[in-house]
C-alpha cells in the first residue's frame, strides 16, 4: 500500500491470481473455448467489479489478444490503467513469487518488490482461511503446513529476486 501511494499506480484492490488460478483452471488460455470460459467465470467475480472493464470489453480484449496467464494480466491492468488514467500497475498476488521467472519475460520493464511478512501472522492467517488444510493430514497440523507454506513463499521470492538483481 505504501508503494501505491506514491502515485500513478492503477488500483485494483484485490489479488488478481492470473497465474496460479485462471491460467491453469482455463487451459493455459490457448484455446478459445477456455478463453471464453475464463470470461464467463471472471464477470461473476467480485475481482471483475473491482476492475471497472466492462463485460463487453473484456470480452472483447480476451478473445482478441490474450493466449496466455500473463497475458490476461496484461490486459486487464492496461484497461485498468487506461480507465484511472494511470501510467503503471502493480499485481499484489502473493503467489506471483513462484512465478518471478514468467512474469520478468512477459513484462521486461516490470520491477520486482518482494515484501516477507512476519511468518507467524502469515502461518496464522493460511490456517485461518483454511488454506493449509487439504495438504494437513493430520487434523491439528494447519498451522505447521501453513508455516512451511509461508517458508516456501519467501524461499521462491528471494530466489527470483536474486535471479533479476537489476530488477528487484
Amino acid at each position: 500500500h505504501l508503494l501505491l501511494s506514491a502515485g500513478g499506480f492503477a488500483v485494483v484492490r484485490s489479488e488478481l491470481h492470473a497465474l496460479n488460478i485462471l491460467g491453469p483452471r482455463f487451459g493455459g488460455l490457448k484455446k478459445e473455448s477456455d478463453r471464453a470460459a475464463l470470461v464467463d467465470t471472471w464477470l461473476e467475480t467480485e475481482v471483475h467489479r473491482r476492475t471497472g472493464v466492462s463485460a463487453e470489453r473484456l470480452r472483447e480484449l480476451v478473445m482478441g489478444d490474450v493466449r496466455s496467464a500473463t497475458d490476461f494480466l496484461r490486459a486487464v491492468m492496461g484497461e485498468v490503467c487506461a480507465l484511472q488514467g494511470a501510467r503503471r500497475w502493480s499485481d499484489c498476488t502473493p503467489e506471483n513469487v513462484a512465478y518471478i521467472e514468467p512474469l520478468a519475460l512477459a513484462f521486461p520493464e516490470a520491477r520486482f518488490l518482494h515484501v516477507v511478512r512476519d511468518g507467524r501472522d502469515v502461518a496464522a492467517s493460511i490456517a485461518k482461511r483454511g488454506l493449509a488444510n487439504a495438504a494437513a493430514r493430520d487434523e491439528g497440523r494447519e498451522l505447521e503446513v501453513a508455516a512451511l507454506l509461508w517458508e516456501w513463499f519467501v524461499t521462491q521470492g528471494r530466489r527470483g529476486c536474486e535471479a533479476l538483481p537489476d530488477r528487484s
